[in-house]
C-alpha cells in the first residue's frame, strides 16, 4: 500500500501534514475574505437570503420585495442560516457556504475513493480538487454564488449511483439518488434531472445493461423526486404563482444550451472548450502530458475511474457542444476528471518514481516566479509593506527547504506550496484588487445611507417584463409575461442594508416624500433634486443618483 508521504514515512507524519495544511488552507480563504465586495450573482444570492429573514417566509424568494423566478430558495436557506449562526450579514457569511461545501467534497471524495480505489489515491484526489486553482483561488473568493454547492451536490448524487451500484443496492441508490437530485432541484432547477438521467445512462453502459432503469425501486426514486419538489411547489401555491416560477425555471434552463439565446459563435466556444477544461483542472492538468505517454491506459480494470471517465463523456456535452462558456458551471466534473489523473499519477509514480521526483524538483521553479513577482509588487502597487515582507520571508523561507521535502514527503510539499501562494494572495493581492476597483459599491452606497439619514429607500426604473411563452415543438407553453425587475446592480440593496439596516424597495412609481435612486436618464424630465451621485459599472457608467420626491403641494401637485 502507498503511503501519503515517501516509502519510509510514518501514518503520523502524514497526519500532521494533513492537520497543517488543512489549517493553512482555511486560513487562506477565511483571511480577507470580507475585504473584497460581493460581485456578480453573489449580492442577488445575499439579498433574497436577507429578505428571508425579515420577512420570516422562507418559501417565496424576492429581490427587493418583487417575487425572484429564476432560481428555487435552497442555497438562499443555506445562507440565511450562516447569517443566522454568524450573527452577520456580511461577506464572510455569504461566502462561507462555498468554504464548507469545498471541505465536505473533499472528504465525501476521500471516502469513496478510499473505498473504491486506495488511501493514497483517495487523499491526493482530495487534495487535488481542494487546490484546483480556478476553484481555490476565484471559486472561494466568489463563494456567494450557487456553482460550488451545486457541484457537490451533484458529484454526491452520480457517486451515490456507482457506489452503491457496486453492491446491487439498488433501494437505496435510487431513493438516496433521487433524493439528492430534488435537493440539487430545489437548488438551480432542471440541470439536476438532467445529470440523473444522464449519468444512468452512463451506469448502463458501464453494467452492459438495461435492466436496473426497470428496476422497481427507480420508481419509488422517481416517486420521492416527485414528493420532495412537488411539496415545495404546492407549498409555494399559497404565496405566489407557483405555475409561473416552474415554467420560468424551464426556461431559464433552457436559454442557457442551444435552444436558448446564446448560439452566436458557439462554434468557437466548442473548438476551444477542450483546452478551457484543462485549464479549469490547472495545476494538475501539467501532469497529463507526461502521465499518458507511458501510462497504459486499462480503465477498465479500475472500475471508479472508469465510471469518472463514462460520467464526464456522457454529462459534458450539454455544456461543451450547447449553452453559455462559464467554466463555473462545470465544477461538478473537476473531481472526476481528477479521479482519473490521480490514478495517472499513482500508477505511473509507481513505475518511474525518479521521474516524478525531477519533476517535483523542477515545480521549484513556479513557487520561485510567484518570489519575484512578489519582490517586485511593492514597487508597482501601494500595498501593506509588512504584510508583504512576512509572505516574501515565509515563501523564501519554504523554497530553501522545497527540495529537501520533495525528496522526503513528495507531492504533498507542492501541494502545501500552493496553500501557501493562495495565503499570499488573500494577504496582499485582495487588498490590491479592491483598491483598484473603479466603483466600490461599499463606499458609495455607505454614502448614500448618510445622505438619506438611513431612511427607507425605493429604486425606481421601469419593469421588464419575463417572456414565459415557449414553442416546444412538442407541447406549446402560453403563460405570457410578467413585469419583473429589470438587471441592475445588486450590489446596492445589498450594501445598502449592511449600511442602514433597511430593505431597499423596487418601485415603478413616483411616490412625493418617499427617497429614490434610479438612473438620471429616468427621471431627467422630472429635474430631480440629486444629492448624491456615482457611476454603475454594469450599465456602461451610467450615473445612478440618490434623489426625494417632494411633497404634494396644497394644490395636490408634487412640488419639483
Amino acid at each position: 500500500m502507498h503511503k501519503l508521504t515517501s516509502l519510509q514515512g510514518s501514518t503520523r507524519t502524514d497526519r500532521i501534514w494533513l492537520v497543517i495544511f488543512l489549517a493553512c488552507y482555511v486560513l487562506s480563504v477565511l483571511i480577507n475574505l470580507s475585504y473584497f465586495p460581493l460581485d456578480g450573482e453573489e449580492p442577488r444570492r445575499a439579498i433574497i437570503a436577507i429578505e428571508m429573514m425579515e420577512s420570516g417566509n422562507f418559501i417565496r424568494p424576492t429581490t427587493m420585495g418583487w417575487e425572484y423566478y429564476n432560481k428555487p430558495p435552497l442555497y438562499n436557506w443555506i445562507i440565511s442560516g450562516l447569517m443566522i449562526l454568524t450573527g452577520s450579514s456580511d461577506e464572510l457569511a455569504v461566502r462561507l457556504a462555498s468554504l464548507l461545501s469545498i471541505l465536505a467534497w473533499g472528504l465525501a471524495n476521500y471516502y469513496f475513493v478510499r473505498k473504491l480505489i486506495s488511501p493514497y489515491t483517495a487523499v491526493l484526489s482530495s487534495l487535488f480538487l481542494m487546490t484546483s486553482l480556478d476553484l481555490f483561488f476565484w471559486g472561494l473568493s466568489n463563494g456567494g454564488e450557487i456553482d460550488v454547492f451545486y457541484s457537490l451536490i451533484v458529484y454526491l448524487q452520480a457517486m451515490t449511483l456507482f457506489y452503491f451500484n457496486q453492491d446491487k443496492r439498488w433501494t437505496t441508490m435510487y431513493l438516496l439518488s433521487y433524493a439528492l437530485c430534488a435537493v440539487g432541484f430545489l437548488t438551480k432547477g432542471f440541470p439536476s434531472l438532467l445529470f440523473q438521467g444522464l449519468t444512468l445512462a452512463a451506469l448502463c453502459v458501464y453494467n452492459r445493461s438495461v435492466r436496473i432503469l426497470f428496476h422497481w425501486a427507480h420508481f419509488a426514486g422517481i416517486a420521492l423526486l416527485g414528493v420532495l419538489v412537488g411539496s415545495y411547489f404546492y407549498v409555494y401555491s399559497f404565496y405566489g404563482q407557483a405555475d409561473k416560477f416552474f415554467v420560468n425555471l424551464l426556461k431559464e434552463s433552457l436559454n442557457k444550451s442551444a435552444v436558448g439565446e446564446n448560439r452566436q459563435a458557439l462554434w468557437k466556444k466548442t473548438l476551444m472548450y477542450p483546452a478551457e477544461f484543462l485549464k479549469l483542472l490547472l495545476p494538475w492538468s501539467l501532469f497529463l502530458f507526461f502521465l499518458i505517454r507511458k501510462t497504459k491506459l486499462k480503465l477498465r480494470h479500475t472500475p471508479l475511474v472508469y465510471f469518472a471517465l463514462l460520467f464526464i463523456l456522457f454529462n459534458i456535452p450539454v455544456y461543451w457542444f450547447t449553452g453559455k462558456p462559464k467554466m463555473r458551471y462545470v465544477y461538478m466534473f473537476i473531481p472526476f476528471a481528477l479521479m482519473i489523473l490521480t490514478w495517472l499519477y499513482a500508477s505511473f509514480r509507481e513505475r518511474y518514481p525518479e521521474i516524478v521526483q525531477k519533476v517535483l524538483r523542477y515545480m521549484f521553479i513556479l513557487f520561485a516566479l510567484v518570489l519575484a513577482g512578489l519582490i517586485i509588487l511593492p514597487f508597482l502597487k501601494d500595498v501593506n509593506e509588512v504584510a508583504a515582507g512576512i509572505c516574501i520571508l515565509l515563501l523564501a523561507g519554504y523554497l530553501v527547504i522545497y527540495r529537501r521535502l520533495t525528496i522526503r514527503y513528495g507531492i504533498i510539499c507542492f501541494v502545501m506550496g500552493l496553500a501557501l501562494v493562495r495565503l499570499i494572495y488573500a494577504v496582499v493581492l485582495i487588498p490590491v484588487r479592491y483598491e483598484a476597483r473603479e466603483i466600490k459599491y461599499d463606499q458609495e452606497m455607505e454614502n448614500i445611507a448618510d445622505a438619506n439619514d438611513n431612511r427607507p429607500l425605493s429604486f425606481y426604473k421601469k419593469p421588464d417584463t419575463l417572456d414565459l411563452d415557449m414553442d416546444l415543438e412538442i407541447v406549446d407553453i402560453n403563460e405570457g409575461k410578467l413585469p419583473v425587475i429589470p438587471d441592475i446592480a445588486y450590489e446596492m440593496p445589498y450594501y445598502y442594508y449592511l449600511s442602514s439596516g433597511q430593505i431597499m424597495q423596487y418601485d415603478t412609481i413616483l411616490r412625493p416624500g418617499q427617497s429614490y435612486i434610479g438612473y438620471r436618464s429616468d427621471v431627467r424630465q422630472l429635474n430631480p433634486e440629486v444629492l448624491y451621485s456615482f457611476k454603475d459599472k454594469y450599465q456602461r457608467n451610467e450615473e445612478v443618483i440618490l434623489f426625494r420626491v417632494k411633497p404634494l403641494s396644497p394644490s395636490g401637485n408634487s412640488l419639483h
